[in-house]
Order: structure tokens, then sequence, then C-alpha cells
């Protein structure tokens, strides 16, 4: 059996890819697509038996190498985050298979359509750094991804004094009020 594939045969010494006689008329291969250009591409068999009768038959696909459109709009690199935040991904490309963003690697939602907005509680997340990541996938299994590390900042201090000294402006007298 000989293959081709755009013309090209897959193996170094001229495209005899099967030297052993078969008992059945199936074979299966695969190529390696990442070695043509996205776009037609045609894949040829022909096999020849041991009386020289010969068969062929080809087919056309599409090769699809291009990793999909991706942009995390919220939230921005290097921000500083607390409390309810939005997380939101988008991707332009035409054949989406799904988005889906993680939070320190642990999904938080897909979707199989563009934008993805979802909300997220920092008060969940100890204070410090956070990942955000953004994935996104085509229909061809290509993927691609973008991330935004973020600083989760939700302690608050308040400071109530206990008291307050006051001191007039030409004085050395203070007040002392208790609060």
């Amino acid at each position: 059996m000989t293959m081709s594939v755009a013309g090209i045969a897959p193996t170094t010494d001229g495209s005899i890819v099967y030297l052993t006689p078969v008992a059945f008329d199936s074979r299966v291969g695969a190529e390696e697509t990442t070695r043509w250009p996205d776009g037609p591409l045609l894949l040829s068999a022909r096999a020849v038996d041991s009386a020289g009768n010969v068969a062929s038959t080809a087919v056309e696909v599409n090769v699809d190498n291009t990793a999909p459109t991706k942009a995390l709009l919220s939230p921005l690199d290097g921000a500083i985050v607390s409390g309810a935040i939005a997380l939101v991904g988008k991707s332009d490309s035409t054949d989406l298979a799904h988005l889906e963003i993680f939070v320190d690697g642990v999904s938080q939602g897909v979707s199989p359509s563009s934008p993805l907005s979802l909300a997220y509680d920092t008060t969940l997340h100890a204070d410090g750094p956070m990942t955000v990541t953004l994935v996104v996938a085509d229909l061809a299994g290509n993927t691609s991804s973008s991330s935004a590390i973020v600083t989760v900042n939700n302690v608050t201090m308040v400071l109530t004094p206990a008291s307050i000294n006051l001191k007039q402006k030409s004085k050395e007298n203070f007040v002392t009020a208790r609060v």
C-alpha cells in the first residue's frame, strides 16, 4: 500500500507504508498536521495486490493548527482586588468550542459562547497573590490561554481611638476626651 499526503510520501524511502501483505482490506494511519500549513490538504492512498491490480482513493481535509484568539478582560494583571469581582474573558474565533476561567487552577465556569462573565467572591480566597486564567478551545482542538496575577486584599483596618488628646495652639495644656 502506498500513501501520500499532498502528493508527498510520509516516509523517507518513497512512500511504501506497509510492506507485509494483509488478509483484510483496511489499514489505519495518522498524519502529523503541524508540518502542513492551514488550509485544504489532500490525503490519498493506493493499494496494489500481488496480481498487479491497483485501487486508490483520496480525501481532502482542512488543516487548522491556529490557536484561537483570546483576551482576559477582567481582572487586569497586577490589579489589587477585594470583595466581589468580575472575571471576564472573550474570544473572536469563529470556530469556538468553549471558554473556561480558572482561579488558581480551579475551574470557575465554562461557556460555549463568548464572552464569558462570572462573579467571584475574593473573600473566600486568602489575601495575597491569585492567578486568574482564561483557556479558549476551538473545534479543531487548538487551545490558547491568558493569565493575570492579581493581589487579593480583603483585610481592612478600622482605627477607633479610645481617647483623643487636644491641645490649644499656644498653650501646653492638654484636654483629654474619652470616646
